[in-house]
């Protein structure tokens, strides 16, 4: 019942990752991303480490024509890919949070090294049984250097924690900062499987964990793409309209406020400039937004065009308004700057939901977009 139940789970793994890999290549009409190719390099490995463990637990103490010759392979297999799919963790880890393709290749030499050292052990342990040892029962045992392939293998995840960490202390990129914490917490259930499984012979959870944890990944990865605007990074209308409508009538502390932003004269800057100079624009009054949104719980958002919404709670009307004049010092200091050949400007308006009888969504986000058209029209 035991074996059963054993090789059900690792077949379930298989099942879910043959899915996911399945999903991930239909999905995309052209060639993917180096995030994507990282992603897909990490369902590939966990898929073969589940085979190889499935395997591995059919042939031990198996007496046939050549089961010792095919558990040695197997198994020299399974713990070359152990520390390798951390490997490709790091590098997923390394693009996602840098986005710098150029880093990842100067660094490529100094992150291989544990693979490459844990390979080597691997490879030799057939012989020297660093690792493990198939005796000529057909039996698996551990070896005498056996826990450095889950040292090497957490050397990986430690110093992506640390990339993240460092990370998010020095962004102020509150939108993020959430990639970053999730980056951070989501290998924790895995790793404590993989302490377990260092530790006691015989259980054998961490690859199911892994797999589970991907396919969190996957779904994340999914909504993220679902609620993004993808030129600017903020959230778009969707995510927006779907959290108004599950968080205006909870009650909470403060005001719940909609400050709608439109740029001014934006159509000259894609006509005098071009529409690549318009998308820069745009990217640049998103980056301005973030960082003149100093609460986790600001919803930044791209409405469409030329227009954004910030959605938040603040204690009081003078505190939306301080944010409207930090937005603006900081569009000031911009234009000052001579980063570019445009000048920005902006034009704003806010509501409070449950004042001036403003009680659904869309009276909501019409009256903050009519107080902005209000700003626009007095200049």
């Amino acid at each position: 019942m035991l074996e059963l139940l054993y090789l059900e789970v690792d077949i379930l793994g298989i099942v879910i990752l043959m899915m996911l890999l399945f999903n991930l290549i239909k999905n995309q009409r052209r060639k993917m991303l180096l995030d994507q190719n990282l992603f897909a390099l990490l369902l590939i490995t966990n898929l073969f480490l589940l085979i190889c463990d499935a395997v591995m637990y059919l042939l031990n103490h198996r007496q046939f024509a050549y089961a010792r010759e095919w558990n040695i392979v197997i198994t020299t297999i399974y713990f070359i890919l152990s520390p390798l799919i951390c490997f490709f963790w790091l590098l997923y880890n390394d693009y996602k949070i840098n986005q710098n393709k150029k880093r990842l290749l100067k660094y490529m030499p100094i992150y291989v090294i544990p693979t490459i050292i844990s390979t080597f052990l691997t490879l030799l342990s057939p012989i020297t049984g660093w690792i493990y040892a198939i005796d000529k029962y057909n039996d698996y045992h551990k070896g005498s250097l056996f826990i450095g392939i889950p040292l090497l293998a957490f050397t990986y995840l430690f110093y992506a924690a640390y990339l993240t960490i460092k990370k998010g202390k020095e962004s102020d990129d509150l939108t993020k900062k959430e990639l970053y914490h999730y980056m951070l917490i989501l290998p924790i259930v895995p790793f404590i499987g993989s302490v377990v499984q260092s530790f006691i012979c015989g259980v054998s959870i961490t690859w199911i964990l892994v797999t589970l944890t991907l396919l969190n990944m996957y779904i994340n990865i999914q909504n993220h793409q679902i609620y993004t605007d993808q030129l600017t990074g903020l959230y778009n209308r969707k995510f927006i309209e779907n959290y108004l409508l599950n968080n205006m009538q909870k009650p909470k502390d403060g005001i719940l406020f909609a400050l709608f932003i439109d740029v001014d004269k934006f159509k000259g800057i894609n006509d005098t400039f071009g529409h690549l100079v318009g998308d820069k624009a745009l990217i640049q009054i998103a980056t301005i937004l973030k960082r003149a949104c100093s609460v986790k719980k600001d919803y930044l958002a791209r409405m469409g065009g030329d227009e954004f919404l910030i959605v938040g709670r603040r204690a009081s009307r003078d505190e939306v308004e301080a944010m409207t004049r930090q937005i603006q010092e900081r569009v000031e200091i911009f234009n000052e700057s001579g980063q570019a050949e445009y000048i920005l400007s902006l034009s704003m308006g806010y509501t409070v939901f449950g004042e001036n009888n403003i009680h659904t969504m869309d009276a909501f986000i019409n009256g903050a977009d009519k107080q902005m058209y209000c700003h626009k029209r007095s200049k």
